[in-house]
């Protein structure tokens, strides 16, 4: 019985090792669900929304342009989760991690790390007034146009839709492939891609 070989002692080496990230990686995606992006009330999309209620909402606006009096800005977010959804995700990773002693982090890390929220970008265009007026959504149309699980209703039923047109409402939009205002009441649609930066 003499001194264990060398195998043996770097056997355990990357046993501790393992242990030790194990360790330190738990609750990483408890950590990481409650640290997404906010969920941003988009009914400030509506028209006749004052400018200061939209910039407050979603923050700074990545490009201003004034026209005479009106006033043009493109905002660039994330729209993230609610606190409950936020809170359940957290505790959903918790009980995994518990349940399978920490193991579930390696797949709970890359899910939250991809699950970081969509990005949004729109064109907001307000009338001399400063109230909205119009808005064109670039990308994450199918965040400011989804619609209620079980009731089919819009989440956001202010928001206008892609053209100042006053008959426009967001019953005429389009909630399936490119929301936009119906042919029918405001002419032809707006097709924008994404927006270059």
């Amino acid at each position: 019985m003499g001194t264990p070989s060398g195998k043996s002692s770097r056997r355990d080496g990357w046993a501790w090792l393992a242990v030790s990230v194990c360790i330190a990686c738990l609750g990483c995606s408890v950590i990481k669900a409650t640290q997404q992006p906010d969920k941003r009330d988009l009914n400030v999309l509506g028209r006749g929304i004052p400018r200061t209620q939209v910039i407050a909402e979603l923050g700074r606006p990545l490009w201003s342009e004034e026209r005479g009096p009106a006033v043009t800005d493109v905002f660039v977010f994330k729209q993230g989760y609610s606190k409950p959804a936020k809170a359940t995700r957290a505790l959903v990773h918790g009980a995994a991690d518990v349940a399978t002693w920490g193991l579930w982090e390696v797949l709970g890390v890359p899910l939250e790390t991809m699950a970081d929220g969509t990005e949004v970008q729109a064109e907001v265009r307000y009338d001399e007034n400063r109230l909205v007026e119009s808005v064109r959504i670039f990308r994450g149309k199918e965040v400011v146009f989804q619609r209620h699980l079980f009731t089919g209703k819009p989440v956001y039923p202010g928001v206008v839709c892609s053209q100042p047109v006053p008959a426009c409402s967001p019953a005429t939009c389009s909630p399936v492939a490119s929301p936009t205002c119906s042919p029918a009441v405001a002419g032809p649609p707006v097709t924008a891609g994404p927006l270059q930066r």
